[in-house]
């Protein structure tokens, strides 16, 4: 896979004479990232094109030089059939803080954003590596491969858990209004109907939530285990937005 096909690096006009860069683009879809999760699989690395690298270089210089401390941001959009869709983008400290921005409807296609999330942060590594910003060896290509896996199971783990907790407090909800309309003496047809609605409600609301907010939980672990482990993480700042830019 060619990097200058998918990798993108925005620049912004500020004069008449000079563009700087603004934000590293990635451009993801079905097909690249079995290629990625092939390519992390492997324990392989990425070559990117010179261009990309010397852009990426120059982003990372200028923003020191601007900012007196590097703070750069990088957008993973993902494309399904002619749609293109902005699904992560990541403000990220060399100091340790890492401020997520997350397209909301994506926490409901979990997987696929897990996914999506491994790919952006692997490229992210392999990007600054090139650069000599991380220290590797092989000790710590180990250790990667290792947390990559703990977290894919802790990530189906928790899927599993908030699937069970949501038709448990569901049932437990449903048994409660049962009993009260039997208090009540409705009919047993009323009933019914009743207790299959709300069933169905209450499960849709309680996964809902239990999904906002697990998936904090489940990506905190994510940046934390794999991305910059030479770097201690601060604070992991996650917004959820119904669109991206």
């Amino acid at each position: 896979m060619k990097s200058d096909s998918w990798i993108h690096i925005e620049k912004i006009q500020v004069s008449r004479q000079q563009n700087l860069p603004n934000r590293v683009c990635f451009q993801f879809n079905e097909n690249l990232l079995r290629e990625i999760q092939l390519w992390q699989e492997t324990n392989r690395k990425f070559q990117f094109a010179s261009e990309i690298l010397t852009d990426f270089r120059s982003y990372v210089l200028l923003n020191h030089q601007n900012n007196f401390s590097v703070e750069l941001n990088f957008c993973s959009f993902y494309q399904q059939d002619e749609e293109k869709t902005a699904v992560i983008q990541s403000t990220i400290s060399l100091d340790g803080k890492i401020v997520q921005q997350i397209r909301h409807d994506y926490l409901q296609e979990f997987q696929l954003l897990q996914r999506i999330i491994n790919a952006h942060y692997w490229v992210i590594e392999q990007m600054l590596n090139q650069l000599k910003l991380k220290s590797s060896s092989k000790r710590t290509g180990l250790a990667s491969k290792s947390r990559k896996k703990q977290t894919s199971q802790f990530a189906r783990h928790l899927a599993q858990e908030s699937q069970l907790l949501s038709w448990g407090l569901s049932l437990g909800l449903t048994i409660i209004v049962v009993l009260m309309l039997i208090v009540a003496s409705i009919n047993l047809p009323v009933i019914l109907i009743i207790t299959v609605l709300f069933a169905l409600l209450a499960q849709v609301v309680i996964k809902n939530f239990l999904l906002s907010n697990s998936s904090d939980l489940a990506l905190q672990k994510l940046l934390s285990k794999r991305f910059l482990s030479s770097t201690k993480i601060k604070k992991i700042k996650f917004n959820y937005l119904n669109k991206l830019k």
